[in-house]
């Protein structure tokens, strides 16, 4: 790819930052992303001053130690805007009182938890529950046989949790579809009944909770991935990293480019990308953001049980979502050859 290709990329307000798996990485970590950083910018990749949102994300970041936050923002010489988010995800049997005062203080306000058992679960919400500002949010396995003693969604909801925000993920056990189905439609009407709201296929959220990183990557807004096995998307072109932690370093240190890939997709698959995603999402697809040709397919999935009928927009419901990949494709098909998707910023910003 040109430089001059590479200069057209937007300013960039979402960063990702992948972490390794050894828990001895600390410092080489935070040297390797501030190299990795300047190669970028320096490749045209314009990483914004402040930052809308920061994702802490895979490995182990339980591993990286106390001071690391703080040196972390001084490498990447970047900052939050005054609202921004930044997340940090943790196994939450390794979430202890020293790492997440480290974190909070040097600006964290959102962790994740990763599926855990419920008992580790337990006590990683006590120690957010005196985290002062800092929301939350559980993974919660369903689909098939789950491990002993693991979170389910029931858990999530009682008094002694109160989780403000779940992701479903699917087990690891052999995939049974009507399985699957049959408990995310279980799982989707217990969630809506106790006031959470689906913002996307697989997120449920209290009122005023949804995540800013998690929504602006669904919304198909640029970010800059980071670290191991970090991905980025510029809007048209997307770059992943070596995932191993020692093939990335390795890279970095002989001042090599640690990509593993890159692509820029046609037309074609950019259009069926770009539905795919916006069906995910809550609020659907508006009309007036469609070619005419699939303006008449609204009425089909009303009309199946698929869709909600709302004038003027496509929003699947539960039972849609569940078809989401059949959908996209169908109305995708329907697109002209050349045609290109909306700014991100012109579809709606709130679900």
């Amino acid at each position: 790819m040109s430089r001059l290709a590479d200069a057209r990329k937007p300013v960039i307000r979402h960063l990702y930052l992948g972490v390794p798996e050894t828990e001895d990485a600390g410092a080489d970590w935070v040297a390797a992303l501030g190299s990795e950083a300047r190669a970028r910018q320096g490749r045209g990749w314009r990483l914004a001053p402040s930052l809308e949102s920061i994702h802490v994300g895979g490995g182990c970041a339980s591993g990286l130690g106390p001071g690391v936050p703080a040196a972390l923002l001084e490498s990447l010489d970047v900052d939050l805007e005054d609202r921004g988010e930044w997340t940090v995800e943790f196994d939450p049997g390794r979430l202890s009182a020293p790492l997440l005062e480290a974190w909070c203080t040097a600006g964290v306000n959102r962790i994740a938890l990763r599926c855990g058992a419920l008992a580790e679960v337990r006590a990683a919400a006590r120690l957010l529950a005196g985290a002062q500002d800092v929301r939350w949010s559980v993974d919660v396995e369903f689909g098939g046989p789950a491990a002993p003693g693991a979170v389910h969604t029931a858990d999530c909801l009682s008094q002694e949790l109160h989780v403000p925000h779940l992701s479903l993920v699917e087990t690891d056990e052999p995939w049974d579809p009507d399985r699957v189905a049959r408990e995310y439609l279980e799982i989707f009407a217990l969630l809506e009944e106790r006031g959470y709201r689906a913002w996307e296929l697989t997120s449920f959220a209290l009122p005023r909770d949804v995540p800013v990183h998690a929504r602006s990557v669904w919304q198909g807004d640029p970010f800059l991935g980071l670290g191991p096995g970090a991905h980025s998307f510029s809007g048209e072109v997307r770059v992943w990293n070596l995932a191993p932690w020692e093939a990335y370093f390795s890279r970095i240190r002989q001042g090599d480019d640690p990509a593993r890939g890159r692509e820029c997709p046609g037309a074609a698959a950019r259009a069926l990308e770009w539905v795919w995603s916006r069906l995910r999402l809550r609020e659907g697809v508006t009309l007036t953001h469609l070619p005419v040709e699939a303006h008449d397919i609204r009425e089909r999935w009303v009309s199946m049980g698929w869709a909600r009928d709302e004038p003027g927009q496509i929003r699947l419901n539960e039972r849609g979502w569940l078809l989401l990949d059949t959908l996209a494709v169908e109305l995708a098909a329907r697109f002209p050859v050349e045609w290109t998707p909306p700014d991100p910023a012109a579809g709606p910003r709130q679900p």
